[in-house]
Order: C-alpha cells, then sequence, then structure tokens
C-alpha cells in the first residue's frame, strides 16, 4: 500500500476516533476523503430492514423522499446484498477481494449525470447502509491500489457509525425513562389538564419525532375531543378513532404511518395518543415507546381528572356549578394584582335576586333553589369566556369582568337584568298543584377598578354599596358605584 493511502486511512481513522456525532463523522469522512480522491459532498445512509426505508444519518434520521427510497434500495442497496465485499463506481460494481470489475451494474438516477461511488456499510456480513460519495466530473481511475484503500475504509467508517448508532440508542433509552419519570412527576405540581397535555406531547414527541403526535381526550358525552395540538386535519384519525373503547389495544394501520394508542386506567377510556407520517412507518422501537409512554400518562391523566373533581367541589357551588365564595375571593385579589400590574380594566357586579325571601315563602325552598340553578345558568351565557361568575352567597351572585370598562360592564349588567326579567323560572320540581313557572327579578351594583384601591375587597364593597342603592331605589334596575353620587337607569 501506498505512502499516501497509508496517509490517508491514518487520518481517517483519526479523525473518526474524534467524531462524536453523526455530522462529525459525514464532515471527517468528506475532508479525508476529499485530498485523495476529489470528493466533493458525501452522505451517509442507514437502511431500516424493519420499515424498509433508508435514512440520513446525518440529518436526524430524515427519510429519503420515495424517488430516491426506490433508487436507493432496489439498486445500491439489492447489489450489496448480492456482492458484500463490493463498491459501486461510476455505476459500475468492484469486488473489492480480486479488485476486478464484476459483472454487476446499476442504473443512473434520471438526469443525473454526477459520478458517485457507494461504499457498503457492513454488520457481521450484513448490510446496514452504505456510503454515497460524489467525485468531480473527470471520470477517475479505478485502480487496485485504491481499491485495497477502500475495502479498509468499508470496515472502519461501519465500527465508527455503528458505536455512534449505539450510543445514540443508548441515550435515546436513558432520555426516554427520564422522560417517563418526568411525566410521573407533572402530577405533583400540576393538575389542569390544559397544562399538562402539551408538555406530556412535547415529552412523546422527541422520541418518534418523524411522526406527528396528537392527544385526545374522551368523554361519553362528546367523545373523543382534540386537545394538543390546536388543529388536526387528517379524517382518517378520526375515522379510526371510533373503533377505540375501553378494551382496545393499540392499533397500527396496514401502511404503518398511523398509530392509536388509547389512553386506558381502571377500565375507563380517558382518550388517546396518535402518531402520524404521511411519509415514514412506525418502527418497532417506536411502538414500543408509545406504548409505555401512554401507559405512564394513563396514570397521570387520571390522577389529574381525580384532583380536579376534589378541586371542583372544593371552589364551585354545589347547587349552581358557579365558583363559590371563596374561590372568589381568591380570583378577585389574582385580577387585582393583575389589573395593576398591567393596567388593564376590571369591573365588578353584584347581583341580588329580589324579593327572593318572598319566593321561599310562598313556593318554598325547592322552588327558591330552582330560582337560584336558573339564575346560575343565564349569568354565564352573558359572559366571555374568561370571566369569573359566583354564587357569593343565599341568593347574590357576583361577577368579575377583566379587561373591561365601566361602560360595557354596565351594557353586560343590563342585558343580564332584562334576560332575568323576561325568563319564566321552572318550578316544577316543587310539585306546587297548578304551578309551574314564575318570574323573577334582580338588581345590580357595579364598580369599576381604581389605582388609589389598596385591598381588594375594596372593589368588591363598591359594587355591593351599588348594589344596596338598587334596592334602595326600588329594585330591578343597574347602579353603577360613584362615590359622589350613584348613577341609574
Amino acid at each position: 500500500m501506498k505512502t499516501n493511502q497509508l496517509d490517508f486511512l491514518w487520518d481517517i481513522s483519526k479523525s473518526l476516533s474524534d467524531s462524536y456525532d453523526a455530522e462529525k463523522i459525514v464532515c471527517s469522512i468528506q475532508t479525508c476523503l476529499k485530498k485523495y480522491i476529489n470528493c466533493e459532498k458525501a452522505e451517509v445512509l442507514i437502511w431500516d430492514k424493519n420499515t424498509n426505508t433508508v435514512k440520513n444519518f446525518s440529518k436526524n434520521w430524515i427519510t429519503i423522499n420515495s424517488e430516491k427510497q426506490d433508487y436507493y434500495i432496489q439498486q445500491i442497496l439489492n447489489t450489496f446484498e448480492l456482492l458484500k465485499n463490493a463498491i459501486i463506481y461510476n455505476d459500475n460494481v468492484y469486488s473489492l477481494i480480486t479488485g476486478e470489475k464484476t459483472s454487476l451494474s446499476i442504473r443512473k438516477i434520471k438526469n443525473n449525470s454526477s459520478i458517485k461511488i457507494y461504499l457498503p456499510l457492513i454488520r457481521k456480513e450484513e448490510v446496514f447502509g452504505f456510503v454515497e460519495l460524489d467525485v468531480t466530473k473527470e471520470k477517475e481511475k479505478i485502480s487496485p491500489d485504491l481499491l485495497k484503500t477502500f475495502g479498509v475504509l468499508v470496515y472502519q467508517l461501519s465500527s465508527s457509525i455503528l458505536n455512534n448508532i449505539l450510543n445514540n440508542k443508548m441515550q435515546v433509552n436513558a432520555n426516554f425513562h427520564s422522560a417517563m419519570k418526568n411525566i410521573a412527576k407533572i402530577i405533583e405540581s400540576q393538575y389542569e389538564l390544559r397544562y399538562i397535555i402539551p408538555l406530556i406531547g412535547e415529552m412523546i414527541d422527541r422520541f418518534v419525532a418523524s411522526h406527528l403526535i396528537y392527544i385526545f381526550l374522551y368523554n361519553e358525552k362528546e367523545g373523543f375531543t382534540l386537545l394538543w395540538p390546536n388543529a388536526c386535519n387528517e379524517k382518517h384519525i378520526f375515522d379510526l378513532l371510533k373503533n377505540i373503547n375501553k378494551n382496545s389495544d393499540y392499533l397500527v394501520t396496514e401502511d404503518k404511518k398511523t398509530g392509536i394508542f388509547p389512553l386506558i386506567q381502571e377500565k375507563n377510556l380517558l382518550g388517546a395518543i396518535v402518531a402520524y407520517s404521511n411519509i415514514d412507518v412506525l418502527s418497532h422501537n417506536d411502538i414500543q415507546y408509545l406504548q409505555q409512554l401512554s401507559n405512564q400518562s394513563s396514570i397521570t391523566i387520571q390522577h389529574a381528572n381525580i384532583y380536579g373533581e376534589t378541586l371542583k367541589h372544593a371552589t364551585l357551588d354545589a347547587l349552581t356549578g358557579l365558583n363559590n365564595r371563596r374561590q372568589f375571593d381568591v380570583r378577585l385579589g389574582q385580577e387585582i394584582s393583575t389589573a395593576k400590574r398591567k393596567k388593564h380594566p376590571l369591573c365588578c357586579i353584584m347581583i341580588d335576586v329580589d324579593y327572593f325571601k318572598k319566593v321561599n315563602d310562598t313556593y318554598g325552598h325547592i322552588a327558591g333553589d330552582c330560582v337560584l340553578k336558573q339564575v346560575g345558568k343565564i349569568i354565564p351565557q352573558e359572559l366571555r369566556e374568561y370571566d369569573i361568575a359566583a354564587r357569593y352567597g343565599g341568593e347574590e351572585f357576583s361577577i368579575l369582568l377583566p379587561y373591561t370598562s365601566i361602560q360595557e360592564a354596565f351594557a353586560v349588567a343590563q342585558r343580564l337584568r332584562k334576560t332575568v326579567e323576561e325568563t319564566e323560572m321552572d318550578i316544577s320540581e316543587a310539585k306546587i298543584p297548578n304551578i309551574k313557572k314564575i318570574k323573577v327579578t334582580a338588581s345590580f351594583g357595579v364598580s369599576e377598578y381604581i389605582p388609589s384601591i389598596k385591598e381588594p375587597k375594596e372593589l368588591f364593597k363598591m359594587a355591593d354599596s351599588a348594589l344596596y342603592e338598587a334596592k334602595e331605589r326600588g329594585r330591578n334596575r343597574v347602579i353603577v358605584y360613584s362615590p359622589i353620587k350613584n348613577s341609574s337607569t
């Protein structure tokens, strides 16, 4: 072997031993080869036999496009399967053992006039990929010495790339178990599914990077609802979800590009994790990861649901389903702080059902509860999603309106007052002969946050003061708090 070829093998050995990631390995190959054979570009392609796909080693294992995919498998890999100790040079196949040109040949990709060299990657006498080299357009003469150099290079490259793949797998496994622990720990600090689900989705996405991940939650009334990410435009996914129930195992489509992994805990269907790609197929490892991640996610979601139910009873009023007084006081403090910090408007409305004692005395407490429940349904219908409504106690209700001016709050109160006045309250549960419905009215007090407010309760007290005046002035009206003189309708 000539001195320059020994130098080349020494350079490549040293360079590969100093390279720890895929991109550096490929750069090392290209840099070293360029000194000796005019190499313009190098790519390392790995063949996944489980999925029969070719992926780019240095570019995050991106699957090669379908046209090249077929060419690489049918021409390059099939040739190396027939003759492992060979190289492909300018469409001809040379034996690395005899140094002779063989009878085998490959066809070129259409409209591609560049000269290519292909070197097999071999593990235990099995081809697991190849190196593709672009050389200058001037046809270079293949020599026995160059073939010997390539023969040694094949095994050096194969060994280095295999070590890198193994290290990556070990790291992925370590990261996977870390993610499993992190999913289990989420419940210790976070309890809202709208926060938990994106965290789980992002963790899963790391291990099945070639597929889009969707997380659906399930309830009997609405079926499957997408919670992460914001949209799914693949109709076939929704069709597949129709086949999922509490007894289902995971489902993978025939082309292996879509997988449905049910979230089941204690024989309850909680939802499903979906992995989808229009290019890549799910490998055996992908499926194993998704199964384990789905199982752990099911436990976390179930715990969040249990906590949510407990929290719901602790913060919501049992009769109306609105926030209770304790929760309203908490939110009042939070909204005052936000309004103060961001300098945005905030208003409060206090509501009192007029002559409510008379309703109880005349029709009974069951009828009174019916009225409160229906007022509790009317209030949210006139509010935005981020407004805060509560039953403050007895027949009193309270509302916080963030990002709302006093004029807008007055309009909201007026709409509510009119709706309550016009609604026939169903009291049929009280079983009073010949009386199924009654009408009631309500009084409203409105206040606006001002910078001089020192304690959150002051905003509430201002609205309560305006409410008291509304009742004094004859009820069924809206009063806006004014420290000088209240205004009314």
